[in-house]
């Protein structure tokens, strides 16, 4: 009952300052939202000029670039909020650890037994057909991927 009694005086004891931080950042969040679609559309048309727009929403990537940006808009409302050190380390060590799984299922996506880029090696008879090896290759690729990031992070934070 006591912990109740101190979460509700802690609400009511919220400065005004605190609360337009708040509101910011669920603005912030809200517009990352809306923005990421964008974003993730106009990525794959820089590389996919051919593409429609139907077309790129059904592309593999397509959710993988719009999560980045989302998870980069929690990261900015992270940052306006002004959390106490603990919390915003915290906060920031799990949206890095997201986007690095995020990075590497990209990267995984590229990589994946029905990719196109699977599918034209599969096409110019430079690997059989048998499934089994194409499968072994996409998981190693994926396994590499977010091994390779996380060794990024790692060496990055610990400079």
């Amino acid at each position: 009952m006591e912990q109740i009694n101190n979460v509700i005086d802690t609400i009511t004891h919220i400065e005004k300052n605190r609360i337009l931080d708040i509101i910011i950042a669920v603005v912030i969040v809200i517009l990352s939202i809306m923005i990421s679609s964008f974003l993730a559309s106009l990525t794959i048309k820089i590389f996919k000029l051919k593409e429609k727009h139907i077309k790129i929403k059904e592309h593999p990537l397509y959710k993988s670039i719009k999560g980045i940006f989302l998870l980069i808009g929690i990261y900015f409302a992270i940052l306006v909020l002004n959390l106490p050190e603990d919390w915003f380390n915290l906060c920031k060590t799990i949206v890095r650890i997201l986007i690095i799984w995020k990075i590497a299922s990209t990267i995984a996506n590229l990589i994946a037994p029905d990719s196109k880029i699977i599918r034209k090696i599969k096409e110019s008879n430079k690997i059989d057909t048998d499934d089994t090896l194409v499968k072994v290759l996409s998981k190693f690729g994926k396994i590499r991927s977010i091994y390779s990031c996380w060794i990024f992070n790692y060496f990055r934070t610990s400079l």
